[in-house]
């Protein structure tokens, strides 16, 4: 299905209302290599699985142009509920208002439209958008904000590694435990000590500059 833009490029608005429509494809399925994620995406930006820890199932997908942008739309469904999740390709579309909350440094927003509420925020520069009606905005937004998978490769190379600053880096360790696999005992102590000292490291210069910034 083709829809209009706005000037400017497609709306957000028009985003958000491809909650209304049915799904037109099946389900996709869980990604054998990262169960945290499902099997479609758009530019990179990867849907996530929620079945497991929310109870949400997919139950379908569509596909749409808005404004000359792919959208890729997935429904999920839990207890007769629905909820939909859209992202766009390209570039963000604009967002009105101010963000209702940040977590980790991403901003959620909040727009109406003709399902209802939708938050959205945006994960690699690609606007994504979830309706639920029925379903609470903040439940909403702990989902858009589950770092179990949803958009985020599930384990970056370590030279990509992002850190909390004052928390574990939980990636490192994986990356430790990783690398030291597959060696002889003698290697894999030396590998994992080595692997270990680096990311202690790199985690102490990140909190240092992190200071330096007033993080």
């Amino acid at each position: 299905l083709v829809l209009p833009g706005g000037a400017g490029g497609p709306a957000l608005a028009e985003a958000a209302g491809l909650a209304d429509r049915v799904a037109t494809a099946p389900a996709p399925s869980a990604r054998p290599d990262a169960p945290a994620l499902l099997a479609a995406e758009v530019e990179g930006v990867a849907f996530p699985d929620w079945a497991t820890d929310f109870g949400w199932t997919a139950t379908g997908t569509r596909s749409d142009e808005i404004g000359g942008r792919r959208a890729v739309t997935v429904f999920y469904e839990k207890e007769g509920r629905r909820l939909a999740y859209t992202i766009v390709a390209g570039d963000a579309l604009d967002a009105p208002g101010d963000p209702v909350v940040t977590v980790d440094g991403v901003e959620f927003r909040v727009v109406e439209t003709s399902a209802g509420e939708s938050v959205t925020w945006e994960r690699r520069g690609r606007t994504c958008v979830i309706t639920a009606p029925g379903t609470s905005r903040d439940a909403v937004i702990e989902l858009a904000a589950w770092k179990g998978g949803g958009g985020h490769p599930p384990l970056p190379a370590p030279a990509e590694r992002r850190r909390e600053v004052g928390g574990p880096d939980r990636a490192g360790l994986e990356v430790v435990r990783r690398e030291a696999e597959g060696q002889a005992p003698a290697q894999r102590l030396g590998a994992a000590h080595r692997a270990l000292g680096d990311l202690l490291r790199d985690q102490e210069l990140g909190g240092r500059d992190a200071h330096a910034h007033g993080a």
